[in-house]
Parts: structure tokens; C-alpha cells; sequence
């Protein structure tokens, strides 16, 4: 990780983005927490901030977010298919929401968004204004200040 020390002050934090994940392959919310504390040892000792994105919405839950705050580790709020509003679980945990949040644009259903845009991507498609101002909202009532609310949409949207 030495190889990001000339940019570290620039980056908000290290994202880790783990796929929906079937009971065969992890049977629970305990079972992903200590897989994912067997990593946090490994990474532990980076001086950059991390982020999860997870994409089992059972997982979020006061335990799910209580150890993500005792290490510091920042939630990426995302509305990926079958994931509840941002807002939503936002509102209920916030309490666990301290140096940072992560908020995460992307449409829950990709293939919609491929057909009605014929795969252009150079204009906005979908309206998501009652979202974006949901996103507005939680910003205004969050305890982060300043730098600490960051929003990222797809790949193919940045540049």
C-alpha cells in the first residue's frame, strides 16, 4: 500500500464491494463477520479508511453496523437489486454512522436501464430526483460534516 502514500490524503477510502452471497457459501451474518475480520487483520495496519459494500440486505443489521464502527469502517449505501432505500437504512442506523458515508447511484435493474437506453450512457435516462433528494436529506441530517459524504455512481457514468 506504500505505492498510494503521494495520493493518500486524495482518496476517500479503499472500497471493498463483496457480491450477494448465497447461504452455500456463507451461512450467516457471523460467518461473512469473521471471514471479513480474518481480512480486516491483513489490511488492518494501511493508514487509509475503508469502506464495504455488501449486497445482502439480511446483513444490515445493528450487529453488521456496530462492527463496522468499532474498526472504523465506512458503510457504502447502495440500492443494487433487492437492497432497501438508501434513506431507509440510513435513517435506522445512522447512530452507527460517524467519520464517513458512502452512497452508491446505481439503478437496481441494469437490464431496464440497457434497453431504454439502447446502451448510451451520455444522458440521464430514469428521473431519480425523489432519490437524490432522499440522498440530500440524509446528508442534512447526518452528523457528517464537510468532507465525510461522498457519492459515486457506475463506472460507466465517471469519467
Amino acid at each position: 500500500m506504500n505505492i498510494l502514500e503521494p495520493i493518500d490524503d486524495q482518496i476517500v477510502a479503499l472500497l471493498f464491494k463483496f457480491k450477494y452471497m448465497k447461504e452455500e457459501k456463507l451461512s450467516s451474518l457471523q460467518d461473512f463477520q469473521n471471514r471479513l475480520h480474518d481480512f480486516y487483520q491483513e489490511i488492518a495496519s494501511f493508514s487509509l479508511p475503508l469502506a464495504i459494500e455488501i449486497r445482502n440486505q439480511n446483513y444490515l443489521c445493528k450487529p453488521y453496523f456496530g462492527y463496522l464502527k468499532k474498526h472504523g469502517i465506512t458503510n457504502v449505501f447502495n440500492q443494487r437489486r433487492n437492497m432497501p432505500p438508501n434513506f431507509k437504512v440510513y435513517e435506522r442506523y445512522k447512530s452507527f454512522v460517524q467519520r464517513s458515508a458512502v452512497i452508491c447511484l446505481i439503478g437496481k435493474n441494469r437490464k431496464q436501464i440497457e434497453k431504454i437506453s439502447g446502451e448510451l450512457w451520455n444522458k440521464i435516462w430514469i428521473n431519480r430526483d425523489e432519490e437524490l433528494k432522499e440522498i440530500a436529506r440524509m446528508q442534512k441530517i447526518s452528523n457528517i460534516r464537510g468532507k465525510g459524504f461522498y457519492a459515486t455512481g457506475p463506472p460507466k457514468l465517471r469519467s
